[in-house]
This record gives structure tokens, C-alpha cells and sequence, in this order.
């Protein structure tokens, strides 16, 4: 088997959006000026009412914003955010076999923000060629799309390509960015395969060199996450769930403090939705 070296960084994909990070390099703000800030990083000792009574912010506000589940629980050198970006918002069309929890999670944002944006009154319930207005966490860049056709096209190439299980690679591509290449997170990350620029660099360096269009061009951004999606895959000795939390957490985060949640979950949904294009 080769092996080859991943990122220095050690970004992992799931430190995107408003997701807690395990280190964070912020300043804290002094207590007379508290209201000005925009993260607290989490001390020792640190409650999270305590730091919601610190920033005015109310306690379940603050755990929805963070994607806190339960509030007597916070990790210590944790970066929560303390208010919601002011940035637009971008709209997407509900597609055959789409839940509003996927959409919410390949978008990065709050189901509860989604459904009352949109005045859903049941979640579970959504109409197929609905337009849907997605909170301010993604930006689109009109230049930029394609077809749904061009962009399942170049996902099947890229899977047959690059020797992925069947179905995989599209499935992935759904769940990341609803087979978009116009989106950009807020972190940066890019196109159908939402790839970040720190990983497209080691990308092109040691994985797809061919890629350098894969910003705009959805046949290089294909490639490109087939490419970092099959090294994982590779590494993990056929070990799919593993190659595809990986993908969304980072090889390194994986070894060393193991798959989190969110990342048990984001791979549990593009198994599901594998089925449908398999």
C-alpha cells in the first residue's frame, strides 16, 4: 500500500460553520468589553450558563447556536460562538429522495433555523421542486453552477475513475452540497465535493495534480474529492465509515480523539442516501 502525507494542518472539515473546534486561538475579552465579543473559548471550570450570563446571550440560544445538546456538558478549550454571522442567505430546490434534516446538515445549519425560515410546519414533510431559503451559512456564486446533469456526470466518472464503491462518491456529493458546485461555506470549503483550499493544496500535490480548476470546473472538483475520499479509503484498508469520516473530520482528528457525533451521523447519511444512487 502507499502512503502518502496528509495535511500539515490537521484541519478537519468538521470545525466548518458554527461547529465547536477542540482548539481555538481567540482572545478573551475582557468583562467590560464582553459584549463586543464573538467567541469565548472555554476554560476550566467554565459553565455554560455562566458564560451565557457573561455575554447576555440567553442559555438555550447559546446551546442551539453551538449545536449543544446537552447544556451541562461543554468541553473545555471548546470555541463556542456567541452570536450568528450577518451574512444572506441562498436558496435550494427540494430534490427527489431529500429530507429537511440532510438539507440542513449539507448546508451546515440549525434544522430549527431552517423550518422557521421557510414556516414549515412539519419537518418531515417537504414537496418535491419547493424552494427552500437556506440561512445565511452558505454562499452561492451564480457563475459558477451547472446543470444537475453535468454535475452527476462528472461524479460517475469520477467514482468509475478512481475505483470507489458504487454510488458512494454521488451520495457524498449530496450530502455536502446537494450536487452544487456554486457553493462555498463560510469556512471556504468549495463546490460538489465541498473541498477546502488547505486540502485542495496538499490535493494537488499529492493526489490529483490534474485538478486545478476545481473551484469552478465540476469535473476537476469531482476528481478531486474521489481522489482525497479513495487515499482515505485506501489508508483505512476498504473501511468505508471510516474512509468517510475521514473525509468529513480529518484522518488525524479520527485517530486521536476518535469520530465525534456529528461525524457518526453525516456518515449514516450518506450511506442512506448511497442507496438511492447505487
Amino acid at each position: 500500500m502507499n502512503f502518502v502525507k496528509w495535511p500539515a494542518s490537521g484541519i478537519s472539515r468538521a470545525s466548518r460553520g458554527l461547529r465547536l473546534g477542540l482548539v481555538a486561538l481567540v482572545a478573551l475579552v475582557p468583562l467590560g468589553t464582553a459584549s463586543a465579543a464573538t467567541f469565548h473559548l472555554v476554560q476550566p471550570g467554565d459553565t455554560l450558563s455562566q458564560i451565557a450570563a457573561r455575554y447576555g446571550v440567553p442559555l438555550d440560544e447559546l446551546a442551539a447556536l453551538n449545536g449543544i445538546e446537552d447544556p451541562n456538558f461543554i468541553r473545555e478549550g471548546a470555541e463556542l460562538s456567541l452570536d450568528a454571522p450577518a451574512v444572506g442567505t441562498t436558496s435550494y430546490t427540494v430534490q427527489q429522495g431529500d429530507a429537511l434534516s440532510l438539507i440542513a446538515n449539507s448546508f451546515g445549519v440549525l434544522l430549527r433555523d431552517l423550518v422557521e425560515l421557510n414556516g414549515i410546519g412539519d419537518p418531515d414533510h417537504i414537496v418535491i421542486g419547493e424552494t427552500l431559503t437556506i440561512p445565511g451559512k452558505a454562499v452561492v456564486v451564480p457563475s459558477h453552477e451547472v446543470s444537475r446533469d453535468v454535475a452527476g456526470d462528472a461524479l460517475r466518472q469520477a467514482e468509475a475513475e478512481y475505483g470507489l464503491p458504487s454510488g458512494v462518491l454521488l451520495a457524498l456529493a449530496w450530502q455536502e452540497s446537494g450536487w452544487q458546485q456554486s457553493v462555498v461555506s463560510e469556512a471556504g470549503a468549495v463546490g460538489l465535493t465541498q473541498v477546502l483550499p488547505s486540502t485542495a493544496a496538499w490535493a494537488l500535490e499529492w493526489l490529483a495534480p490534474h485538478a486545478t480548476d476545481w473551484e469552478t470546473d465540476p469535473y476537476h472538483n469531482a476528481d478531486m474529492g474521489a481522489a482525497i475520499l479513495r487515499h482515505w479509503y485506501r489508508l483505512s484498508d476498504g473501511d468505508l465509515e471510516m474512509a468517510l469520516a475521514a473525509y468529513y473530520q480529518g484522518w488525524h482528528s479520527v485517530e486521536t480523539v476518535g469520530v465525534f457525533k456529528e461525524t457518526k451521523q453525516y456518515v449514516a447519511n450518506v450511506l442512506a442516501l448511497r442507496a438511492q444512487f447505487n
